[in-house]
């Protein structure tokens, strides 16, 4: 049993407004009531054949921990200067037309995988009916309107991600071996890209032309009603011998000290972040706020590569949570917990997926969900165990039960989830005394 694509509309109201026009971003998503898109089971295994082979290309960023390592393991000469060039590819997805995207895949599949000729066939074909099968219906109609997208890769689908790495892949690999001798770093994260130049000018204008005519290829698939255009942003930064000016890329803040040969890394926000964490008081499990608390702290002990830096950032965080609501000793807990002598070893640290797993079938018991309720934290809990003991301990059923029991609670549904899962509940607010 499959379901229509809800169509949802995502405003930027921290962008500036175009020809009286708000910025925005469709958003679909491929799970609807807990109920799959009917493609969505199809695009899973094709994601799933292809995300290791892609995630292993040299020029693919899987995450931010990698970029620090290649930064600050960077060999450059103290002469050089360097052009520092981050470009960002202008609405990737609506950009893949199909008979590129196509191409670029069948590229791929000869070129990085060991498939047969009818395996490659059959990632094709269901690719291809993925992208061209991809309806949505929206709320906002009244009617009952279905519409199907024409332009561009699939919404929603698990599959896009891989498919625009691959468009990627197919337009920069040949370039970026091509200029490789004035390319000291080439990352991508998807559409955000970060180059470290040192060669002439002249010659990256010719990367970045290379780069935009890769983009329109004729290709087999070509259909009439598409224009194969991909357009780039591009921001280049100059660190000569005697200056260097800080860059952004992604959510980091990075100077190349050329007198030093150092780079400096530290954390980026954007000026319009509000900084409006999950308040103390929030019905939340006690968990939830170390959890996320203890993970933003992991990201700045990352994002800092001196401990001067590191420091500052984990004061100011400490600040912006203490004004949020949170109690210094409860912060001081968690804070004394990540120290700025694990930063190498967390940036070098990748996680053993098999080693998880025995962990978890070791550790192998009953899992009892509850929804959180401060009132019956305390009780609740202890005569659940009580009574699980009870049980297991018969004799008879003793060896069918697993001794381990493990409480897990979720959140209470808030008021937007409530209102959006009932859009026919009538809702009476008491007047504000």
């Amino acid at each position: 049993k499959g379901t229509i694509c809800k169509l949802h509309i995502y405003w930027k109201l921290h962008k500036p407004i175009k020809k009286h026009q708000i910025n925005s971003r469709p958003i679909v998503s491929n799970i609807c009531k807990g109920i799959p898109y009917f493609t969505s089971h199809v695009s899973n295994f094709v994601h799933q054949q292809l995300k290791d082979l892609v995630n292993k290309q040299p020029t693919i960023l899987t995450n931010y921990s990698e970029l620090i390592l290649n930064l600050e393991k960077l060999k450059r000469k103290k002469s050089d200067n360097l052009f520092i060039v981050t470009a960002d590819v202008v609405a990737l997805y609506p950009s893949i037309p199909l008979g590129n995207g196509l191409t670029a895949l069948n590229w791929f599949l000869d070129t990085h995988t060991n498939f047969d000729k009818k395996q490659k066939e059959f990632l094709l074909d269901c690719t291809r009916f993925v992208l061209t099968n991809n309806f949505v219906s929206s709320d906002e109609y009244k009617s009952d309107k279905v519409f199907i997208q024409i332009k561009g890769t699939a919404m929603g689908t698990i599959l896009s991600v891989i498919y625009a790495n691959i468009y990627m892949i197919w337009i920069e690999y040949q370039i970026v071996i091509q200029f490789a001798q004035f390319i000291l770093l080439y990352k991508r994260l998807l559409d955000d890209i970060l180059i470290i130049w040192c060669g002439p000018p002249l010659e990256l204008a010719r990367f970045k032309i290379a780069m935009i005519n890769k983009g329109k290829d004729e290709t087999q698939y070509k259909t009439k009603k598409e224009s194969n255009n991909i357009a780039f942003t591009w921001n280049d930064n100059i660190v000569d011998v005697n200056t260097s000016v800080p860059f952004t890329y992604l959510n980091l803040s990075i100077k190349i000290e050329n007198d030093e040969k150092r780079i400096y890394i530290e954390p980026y926000a954007k000026p319009v972040r509000a900084y409006s964490y999950l308040p103390f008081h929030s019905m939340h499990p006690p968990a939830v706020f170390k959890g996320w608390i203890k993970a933003e702290l992991f990201r700045y002990l990352s994002a800092c590569s001196t401990l001067d830096i590191w420091e500052r950032e984990t004061a100011l965080f400490f600040e912006r949570l203490s004004a949020r609501g949170y109690p210094a000793n409860f912060l001081a807990q968690i804070f004394n917990t990540v120290c700025f002598e694990d930063r190498e070893s967390r940036l070098q640290h990748k996680p053993d997926k098999i080693a998880k797993l025995r962990k978890f079938q070791e550790n192998r018991g009953i899992f009892l969900t509850l929804t959180y309720n401060p009132s019956a934290l305390k009780e609740l809990p202890k005569r659940t165990l009580q009574r699980f003991k009870n049980i297991s301990s018969l004799q008879h059923i003793q060896h069918e039960i697993p001794d381990r029991l493990q409480i897990i609670f979720r959140s209470s549904s808030n008021l937007d989830a409530i209102i959006k899962h009932n859009p026919n509940a009538h809702t009476t607010l008491a007047p504000t005394p």
